[in-house]
């Protein structure tokens, strides 16, 4: 098998317009004029920013704009760049940037306002009661809203209060042009959000009525136009397609690319002789610790900056204008990079980056010889793109040496999107969407209430079109059974067999009661799960309310250890519930421990915090000191916690977690993945978040975690997920992945265990995956 594989790039071209335009900037002013979406698909670097800006001028010069864009980092850039445009072109928008930090603020200095998502309505209606936050004066004029998705949706789908309603209603109604920046990039819960608007618009004639949507995306995913398609949603796609006859301007420079196997640490001559020659370089890894290991390679001889997640937007500036940059995939979106010295040619001459996936594998790419606009356009970058499996690049072998473009590259590259989306599209995504859709209803008069059924059916055309039983009123009731689960978190916060025992004493079968206890709704919906299992839930389903009930308390006092079957049962319920609805799909909820890091091993910042099992595994660590002896010690002044410790270097050795499982899995659980029942699950079946009790915690090579780090430790079945595939399975295709996997050892098999901030991602797309594997053999 071919080790690497090195190509030449041609040089991308792109059209010209008229009145100092690109011809997609022109395209998309025209196909707005027609169609309420647009996708623009211009490729990375081509202006897009600019078509959205003269598109907003042109439909929206004195009407509220929503610019939504995937990071804060993405949000800063493009807030400067809409002041520029609006300065520039005298519009009369009072351009506003939005973040979860500056809503925060807001809470604290506004009297009266005490919920950032009160704050956020007030900002959308009134920016100027803000001036002295967002600096907009005191003329009239309509809101540019710059903002990001996490935002939209904790404010919306997070709550459940009139904060949320008014919200929602702005989101609905209130803009009249919205561009959504990136939009590859979004999750299957984020565009689960932006199609139930969608569908919302269609509804109540927003689109008929003037809305217009911009779509800016370099690589495009088939998914979100077949919503479109089922939707029955005019749209159109701009920038995709060959221009014969247009003058052209170069775009992108030549290409030198190698596709090989490696990590960033076998390319340091490499990196050593490009910028010896003169040439300013990026390194991009998916895994923080490596570019973290790599910087203190390189940081005493070079002018290297690191931008990650960590950094403020200051200091990611400074960052940014050093010759070499390491960074995390924070510069993955529409990050510039602009060097002090004016180059007359590409800011970056070459790029070493890891490549796992297809949608970073161009973003990454197009980093390289960007030269719009730019004197010199001839002169060649460097990209090394590093992959964990050479198969990805094989189909290349026999164009070893040669030219190609990059249409021609895309068609030949093996290379899956594993950030798949597909939940978006089904049950889950249905289920995640009708939640706000029970928010709506109650919004609407009585008159236009059979409006929410109407955009249910046209959603379920879209998320689950082959499922005839599934209709408004299930899931009307999943969503009341979900409630039901969350009341019985607020009443009993610690719920045990105790308090199990004491309400079946105590409660009295009433055939007339109005609002079950949140505890009884939890058992009958247990006792149907387990009968299920047994194989008897025919039997069980000719029972009435009162018969079922009586079931359930002769089960469980006759055999005492089912009520921790009820609890566990109720764990697992709320677990699926909490990230079901997590926008972000992370399971990075892990603990984390104050550190003093002097010599910047982990971040530019000297005092921060990291997640306990990660500084186990990755780094040597002093004594741990408290809060009084760390002062003492370092001498310096730190924020109030229970304890401190130092970070001395990395560690030198493979330090592995381990969880150990002193029980038994189900066997539902062996089966790879669970048979669903509609009338069963309370919650769609796309993943298992399993909830343990009584994990142990190890670690390889002898490594003993600090007894003040074990209360950390104690509670670690929230934060890690047990996929429902085959350990090894889940071994093989995490190989391409920068992403901690481990091992739970019960006493009678083996399971996988993903954790860490994609915990949740990787377990939905493994048994989508599975699930895929299993319908292309039927």
């Amino acid at each position: 098998m071919t080790k690497s594989i090195s190509l030449t790039l041609s040089q991308e071209s792109i059209a010209l317009a008229d009145n100092g335009l690109l011809l997609h900037q022109k395209e998309t002013i025209n196909a707005l004029e027609s169609y309420p979406i647009v996708l623009n698909c211009a490729m990375t670097g081509a202006g897009k920013t600019r078509a959205s800006h003269v598109s907003i001028q042109k439909y929206a010069s004195n009407l509220p704009v929503l610019y939504i864009a995937p990071t804060n980092a993405l949000v800063q850039q493009h807030y400067i760049d809409a002041q520029d445009f609006v300065k520039n072109n005298n519009l009369p928008h009072h351009v506003v940037a939005v973040t979860g930090s500056v809503l925060y603020q807001i809470t604290k200095k506004y009297p009266g306002i005490h919920r950032t998502s009160e704050a956020f309505h007030q900002v959308i209606r009134n920016p100027r009661a803000f001036a002295d936050i967002f600096h907009v004066g005191n003329k009239n004029g309509p809101i540019w809203l710059i903002t990001n998705p996490d935002q939209v949706w904790m404010s919306i789908v997070s709550n459940q209060n009139q904060d949320a309603r008014n919200l929602l209603l702005d989101f609905t109604n209130w803009f009249r042009f919205i561009v959504v920046d990136e939009f590859h990039y979004y999750t299957a819960e984020q565009l689960s959000l932006f199609f139930l608007c969608m569908a919302v618009w269609k509804e109540f004639g927003q689109f008929d009525n003037g809305l217009k949507m911009l779509l800016l995306t370099a690589t495009p995913d088939e998914m979100v136009t077949d919503f479109f398609n089922r939707a029955d949603i005019p749209y159109t796609t701009v920038g995709n397609t060959e221009n014969i006859g247009s003058k052209e301007i170069p775009a992108l420079a030549p290409v030198h690319l190698i596709l090989t196997c490696g990590n960033l640490e076998d390319f340091q001559s490499t990196v050593s002789d490009e910028y010896k020659a003169g040439n300013d370089g990026v390194l991009i890894s998916d895994s923080l610790h490596e570019i973290n290991r790599n910087y203190q390679f390189y940081k005493n001889d070079y002018s290297v900056g690191r931008i990650t997640g960590a950094i403020d937007s200051k200091q990611r500036k400074i960052e940014s204008q050093k010759r070499l940059i390491l960074a995390t995939p924070t510069v993955d979106l529409g990050y510039n990079f602009i060097r002090p010295q004016n180059k007359d040619r590409q800011e970056i001459d070459f790029i070493v980056s890891s490549a796992y996936e297809k949608s970073k594998f161009w973003q990454r790419l197009g980093r390289a010889g960007r030269v719009l606009g730019r004197k010199q356009t001839h002169i060649h970058s460097t990209a090394y793109m590093l992959f964990q499996n050479p198969s990805v690049f094989q189909p290349l072998t026999s164009y070893n040496g040669q030219t190609l473009s990059r249409k021609e590259l895309s068609s030949l590259l093996n290379l899956d999107d594993k950030r798949m989306k597909v939940k978006a599209l089904t049950r889950e995504g249905l289920f995640v969407a009708s939640r706000k859709l029970r928010e709506i209803k109650t919004m609407l008069s009585k008159e236009d209430a059979h409006r929410v059924d109407r955009i249910f059916q046209t959603l379920k055309k879209c998320f689950d079109p082959d499922n005839l039983t599934h209709d408004w009123s299930s899931v009307e009731k999943k969503h009341w059974l979900c409630d039901r689960m969350r009341k019985v978190q607020e009443k009993y916060p610690n719920l045990n067999k105790f308090q199990i025992q004491q309400f079946l004493k105590s409660h009295t079968l009433n055939k007339k009661e109005g609002y079950p206890d949140p505890l009884k709704v939890l058992m009958s919906s247990w006792v149907k799960n387990y009968y299920y299992t047994q194989g008897k839930y025919e039997l069980f389903c000719q029972l009435d309310e009162i018969s079922r009930f009586t079931l359930v308390k002769q089960l469980l006092e006759k055999k005492s250890s089912l009520k921790n079957n009820v609890i566990n049962y109720y764990h697992e319920q709320m677990l699926r519930l909490k990230y079901l609805f997590n926008f972000r799909g992370s399971g990075d909820h892990q603990e984390k421990v104050w550190v003093y890091d002097p010599e910047q091993l982990h971040s530019e910042k000297k005092i921060t915090q990291i997640d306990v099992i990660s500084l186990i595994s990755k780094y040597e660590l002093s004594s741990v000191f408290s809060y009084a002896a760390a002062i003492k010690e370092w001498g310096i002044s730190l924020p109030k916690a229970d304890y401190f410790v130092r970070l001395i270097d990395f560690q030198p050795y493979q330090c592995q977690p381990i969880f150990r499982f002193n029980g038994t899995i189900s066997e539902e659980y062996k089966k790879g993945q669970p048979d669903e029942n509609d009338d069963v699950e309370i919650l769609p079946v796309f993943w298992r978040a399993l909830a343990l009790n009584n994990i142990s915690l190890d670690f390889q090579g002898k490594r003993t975690p600090p007894i003040e780090f074990m209360p950390y430790l104690s509670n670690i079945t929230e934060y890690f997920f047990i996929t429902p595939m085959e350990k090894y399975q889940m071994k093989h295709w995490l190989k391409e992945y920068r992403i901690t996997e481990s091992e739970l050892v019960t006493n009678d098999q083996s399971y996988g265990v993903v954790f860490g901030k994609d915990a949740i991602l990787m377990s939905e797309e493994l048994y989508y995956r599975n699930l895929k594997k299993k319908e292309s053999k039927c």
